[in-house]
């Protein structure tokens, strides 16, 4: 199994006791808690499908997600760890715990696509290039099954370092998807110069769409730019029906969110143990 996942509850960071997470994660803590957490190995990947907006229970590929965790168990909350990472090798090697997990898991699952996170810097970061390699040598085609996700701010960072390695890795048959689009930070410019595959709109415009008329125009507009660039577009945070009706409608080609299945530490395809 990938990660010590049998010593850790299946909750969301975020959503464990409110009055013990209050007490003991104070965000002047954070960088130290990331920093044991990974020397400790406290580490595990949770996952949630993307499926076609046609057919939900058609899953594409599923979504990795890194959790780190406190000597107690209790979930560290990552999802921010931008916050108090930024700029620091600490978001470095949470990248390389990421996808170390991620290529294991594709290693050991044959028969799925796998999703990892990582910061466009972690292009420039040796270990992280050098455990990318080390999984194409061990493992042949396994990047064929593998998606690498970008955020949009990440990437209009350092645009032609990550551009370059795209095109290198994409030989291999690796995806790239860029996440968060829409959050503003991409100019069209490098974003038609860039070879994702996939684009995943920003779920500030998807949650509640149906009841929006100014978010159904702007998911329709990032929908049309990607589509115009042979990009797949991914609508994130889908959390009811009538959303998921009007992404269909719009043309939305898959759909992530817990109207499918909320992150997950053991998918069904995951065995038990």
């Amino acid at each position: 199994m990938v990660g010590s996942k049998a010593k850790w509850a299946d909750i969301e960071p975020g959503y464990e006791d409110p009055l013990s997470s209050a007490m003991t994660l104070r965000e002047e803590d954070m960088p130290a808690l990331f920093e044991t957490a990974l020397e400790a190995g406290n580490t595990a990947l949770a996952f949630q499908p993307v499926a076609q907006c046609r057919d939900q229970k058609r899953i594409a590929y599923w979504q990795s997600q890194l959790r780190l965790y406190d000597a107690r168990g209790i979930a560290l909350p990552v999802t921010r760890y931008k916050t108090w990472t930024a700029g620091t090798e600490t978001a470095r090697r949470i990248d390389c715990a990421a996808l170390e997990l991620g290529m294991q898991t594709l290693a050991e699952q044959r028969d799925i696509r796998l999703a990892v996170r990582m910061s466009a810097r972690s292009v420039g970061y040796r270990p992280w290039i050098d455990c990318l390699m080390s999984w194409f040598k061990r493992v042949p085609n396994i990047g064929e099954r593998l998606v690498l996700e970008v955020s949009e701010s990440s990437a209009v960072h350092v645009p032609e370092l990550i551009q370059a390695f795209m095109r290198d890795r994409q030989q291999q048959g690796v995806c790239f998807a860029l996440d968060e689009f829409g959050s503003g930070n991409a100019n069209l410019g490098s974003f038609r110069d860039s070879f994702f595959d996939i684009v995943k709109i920003h779920g500030a415009y998807i949650q509640d769409v149906h009841l929006k008329p100014d978010n159904r125009i702007l998911a329709q507009a990032l929908a049309l730019i990607a589509h115009r660039f042979d990009m797949l577009t991914v609508a994130t945070q889908v959390e009811n029906s009538e959303d998921r009706a009007w992404l269909l409608e719009a043309g939305i080609d898959y759909m992530q969110g817990n109207l499918i299945a909320p992150p997950t530490l053991y998918p069904r395809w995951l065995p038990a143990g």
